[in-house]
C-alpha cells in the first residue's frame, strides 16, 4: 500500500505564511507518520474510521451506506465513526490531526477549517494521490455542483469529496404573510424584511429570528448582509483580500450591515443574543417565529410533521439585499487524514462515495443540503423537499455564488471570532458599529501579523 503523507502541500509550494498557534506541528508529524505507515495485504480485513459531525448525511454514512459499502468489498470494509456536535467539532478537529493521530482514516471539515487542514499537511488530497497511483479509481466528479469545491481545489486538483452544498435561504411563513398584505419573495430588499418583520410581530408571534449567540451562527445573519452590497468575484470571500488585508466594511458594509441586523432586534424573541445553530429550527417549526435568512441546512425540520407544527405553510427563497443577490456557498468536505495507515482504503471508499448511490441515501436519510445533480434536477425530489426551490429562484433572479468568509487563511476561526466579538458589541450597545468595524480591523491585521 502506497501511503501519501510526503505530498506536500501546494498552499506550502507558495510559501503562504501559517498564522496558527499550532503551525510548523503538522509538518513534522507527517513526516514521521509517513515513515511509520506499513504496506497492507490486499485481501485483508479493513476498518476506516471516520470523524463526523452530527447531521442527517452522517447518519447514513454511519447505517446504510456503511453497510451498501460493505456489501460492495464482499464484507472486507467495515465503516465506523463518531459523530461530534458543530459547536465541538473544529476543536476535535485540530486535536486529533496536530497530534498526529491515526484514529480518523477520514476526517469532515467545514469550509472555513480547510485551509488550516491543508497547509498543515494533516490531510491529503484525492487527485494527487491519483496522479501519483494511477491504478487507484477514477473519481467521478461530473454529477455534482461545483460550488464547495471551490475551498478544497489547489493548484487545479481536487482534495476532497463534498458531501452536501448549503447556501442562506429566505424562510417565511407564507400564510402569515398573506394575512398582512404582503406579496410573497422573491426578490425582497432588507426595507421589505423589516417592514414585514414590524407588522409580523403580534399575537404571540415575532417577525423575524437571528442567530447571536454562537460564532458561526452569528456571522451567517451579518454575511447575510454585507453580501448584498458589492459585487464580488466566486473566489473572493468579504472580510480579507488575497494579502490578508481587512476589506469587511469597504464602503462602509460591515457598518452597514450591523444597522440592517439592528433594526430587526425589536421584532425577534427574547435570548437573540443567546441562540445558536439548534435554537433556530424550534423557533419557526412551533410557530414562535415568521421568518429568518439562514443556511439551508437549518431547515429540514420544517416539514416534518413529527416536529413541525406548520407543515406546507413555509415559502423559501433567495435572500434579501441591498444591491446585489449574490449568495455565500459552503459544504462539509471528506479528506483523507495524513497519518493513517489505510489511505488507499479511504481513498477507494471516497471513490466509491462519487459513483452516486451513497447521496441517495443521504437524502433518505433527511439530509436537505444536496450536492447530487440527479436528485436536485428530479422534480419528485423537489416537491418531497421544497427548501431546494431556492435554487431554482436563484436562477431566476440571477443570483450568483461567492465565498464563505474567511477561508482563506489557517486562522480562519480566530479571525471569525474577532469579527463575530465585534459585531455582536456593536448590536449590544457597548459601541457604535463605526467603532465595532475599527475595533476589528485593528484586531484581524494583529491576528494576521500586520
Amino acid at each position: 500500500m502506497k501511503r501519501f503523507g510526503g505530498i506536500r502541500s501546494p498552499l506550502h509550494r507558495r510559501g503562504l505564511s501559517r498564522r496558527t498557534m499550532l503551525r510548523g506541528v503538522g509538518g513534522a508529524i507527517a513526516t514521521g507518520a509517513a515513515a511509520r505507515a506499513m504496506p497492507a495485504r490486499a485481501q485483508e480485513a479493513v476498518n476506516l474510521n471516520i470523524l463526523l459531525t452530527n447531521i442527517p448525511w452522517t447518519d447514513a454514512m454511519l447505517s446504510t451506506v456503511a453497510e451498501a459499502y460493505n456489501a460492495e468489498t464482499g464484507g472486507r470494509v467495515t465503516i465506523t465513526g463518531e459523530q461530534v456536535p458543530y459547536e465541538a467539532h473544529y476543536e476535535k478537529l485540530v486535536l486529533e490531526l496536530s497530534s498526529g493521530s491515526s484514529t480518523f482514516d477520514i476526517v469532515t471539515t467545514d469550509t472555513i477549517w480547510i485551509r488550516q487542514i491543508v497547509e498543515n499537511n494533516w490531510v491529503v488530497g484525492l487527485e494527487p494521490m491519483k496522479a501519483t497511483d494511477p491504478s487507484l479509481p477514477d473519481l467521478n466528479w461530473g454529477d455534482f455542483l461545483d460550488g464547495p469545491y471551490l475551498y478544497s481545489t489547489f493548484d487545479g486538483q481536487r482534495w476532497a469529496v463534498h458531501a452536501t452544498q448549503s447556501t442562506p435561504v429566505f424562510v417565511y411563513r407564507k400564510d402569515l404573510l398573506e394575512e398582512i398584505g404582503m406579496e410573497a419573495p422573491p426578490l425582497w430588499n432588507w426595507d421589505q424584511y423589516r417592514d414585514a418583520a414590524a407588522k409580523l410581530t403580534k399575537n404571540g408571534v415575532f417577525g423575524a429570528a437571528m442567530l447571536l449567540g454562537g460564532q458561526d451562527a452569528c456571522m451567517g445573519d451579518w454575511m447575510c448582509r454585507v453580501m448584498g452590497f458589492d459585487e464580488n468575484p466566486p473566489g473572493n470571500d468579504f472580510l480579507l483580500d488575497d494579502d490578508a488585508n481587512p476589506i469587511f466594511n469597504v464602503n462602509d458594509r460591515g457598518e452597514r450591515a450591523i444597522e440592517r441586523m439592528r433594526e430587526i432586534l425589536p421584532y425577534c424573541p427574547e435570548g437573540v443574543f443567546n441562540f445558536d445553530y439548534p435554537d433556530g429550527p424550534p423557533l419557526l417549526q412551533e410557530g414562535k417565529v415568521a421568518m429568518a435568512v439562514h443556511w439551508l441546512d437549518m431547515w429540514p425540520g420544517l416539514e416534518d410533521p413529527a416536529v413541525s407544527n406548520y407543515v406546507g405553510k413555509f415559502g423559501y427563497t433567495v435572500s434579501p439585499t441591498d444591491n446585489v443577490s449574490q449568495h455565500m456557498v459552503a459544504g462539509w468536505g471528506m479528506f483523507i487524514n495524513s497519518f493513517s495507515e489505510q489511505q488507499q482504503e479511504a481513498y477507494r471508499f471516497l471513490a466509491w462515495l462519487l459513483q452516486g448511490p451513497a447521496f441517495h441515501m443521504f437524502r433518505e436519510a433527511g439530509e436537505t443540503t444536496l450536492i447530487y445533480k440527479p436528485d436536485l434536477e428530479s422534480a419528485e425530489v423537489k416537491q418531497a423537499i421544497p427548501v431546494l426551490n431556492v435554487y431554482d429562484d436563484m436562477a431566476k433572479e440571477g443570483t450568483t455564488y461567492t465565498a464563505f468568509p474567511p477561508y482563506k487563511v489557517t486562522n480562519a476561526a480566530e479571525v471569525q471570532r474577532i469579527v463575530y466579538e465585534e459585531v455582536v458589541a456593536a448590536l449590544s450597545d457597548d459601541k457604535t458599529s463605526k467603532q465595532a468595524m475599527k475595533d476589528a480591523e485593528d484586531r484581524v491585521n494583529a491576528a494576521m501579523g500586520k
